[in-house]
């Protein structure tokens, strides 16, 4: 659909003598750089109105209309990639994709009276310059919003997965290492189970904070966390009754192995949902980083 979209605005851009622009990654920046080539097109459509050159108006009016309508169906379209991705992101672009419809609505019926009847073009300008106006907004909250997820990820996530796979795989590994049954070595097993409980303890902090500002951000994102977070409760509690009894009195090893299996998943899947999340925002914004 877009190579269709590109192909129609850069015909109508070059009718106008008006370069091409250069398309970005993202369905964000192109829509943006199709609108640059409206809001150009659209002040030099009114120039010409305004200096009474209706024959080259009559012309124009027409491929303005469909350099909007086209960039009018890519935004449409973008704008519900991004509220299914987030409903914040869907509502950022919301006014813009009204905006947008405004200036069609007032293009089309310019297009059918140019030459028959008085098109005000001080109205085209100022409603391009609204959309303008429209598209820079709704441009900066997309980039608060991609700037606030990879601001997570690459920290409290990161740091999560980076401990997990560690310090707290190194200690819980020490730890069933000295505490197996045949072993059973419980002053090096109590040593290890300590550092197990300091580090998961840590690991707790920074999944807490994680899944905080994943569910401020989207609800999807809060989705791929809270597993994480729930698992790493519940480990963290094992690990305490673990603490509790080597050394004191008989313990099990079971449920603590089976929280870690439990907790290596939920952190592999979780981890995994989360850069994914990441990848479809990237392609819907290339640049909000």
């Amino acid at each position: 659909m877009f190579v269709s979209v590109r192909r129609a605005a850069a015909v109508a851009i070059f009718g106008f003598g008006i370069a091409a622009p250069a398309y970005a990654a993202g369905q964000m920046e192109n829509a943006v750089q199709l609108y640059d080539g409206v809001f150009k097109a659209c002040n030099y459509t009114a120039d010409l109105i305004i200096a009474k050159n209706i024959k080259s108006a009559k012309d124009a009016v027409p491929q303005l209309f469909d350099l909007e309508s086209n960039a009018l169906s890519y935004l449409t379209t973008t704008q519900q990639a991004a509220a299914a991705l987030a409903p914040s992101l869907g509502d950022a672009w919301a006014p813009t994709v009204t905006a947008m419809n405004e200036l069609d609505g007032m293009l089309e019926a310019a297009k059918g009276i140019i030459g028959r009847g008085p098109v005000d073009a001080d109205d085209i300008k100022a409603e391009c310059a609204t959309v303008n106006t429209a598209f820079a907004t709704s441009m900066a909250a997309s980039l608060t919003f991609g700037r606030d997820y990879w601001k997570l990820m690459s920290g409290d996530v990161e740091n999560s997965k980076q401990l997990f796979d560690g310090a707290v795989s190194d200690a819980y590994e020490t730890s069933i290492m000295y505490l197996a049954p045949g072993t059973e070595n419980t002053d090096d097993g109590y040593t290890a189970v300590s550092k197990l409980h300091d580090y998961i303890g840590n690991l707790y902090e920074l999944a807490y904070d994680a899944g905080n500002s994943a569910t401020a951000l989207t609800r999807a994102t809060g989705d791929a966390w809270s597993p994480v977070f729930n698992a790493v409760r519940l480990f963290q509690v094992e690990v305490g009754v673990l603490e509790s009894e080597v050394g004191q009195t008989e313990y099990s090893l079971s449920n603590l192995t089976s929280l870690y299996a439990d907790l290596n998943a939920a952190m592999t899947r979780g981890y995994k949902d989360m850069q994914d999340f990441g990848t479809r925002l990237t392609a819907l914004c290339d640049t909000c980083r």
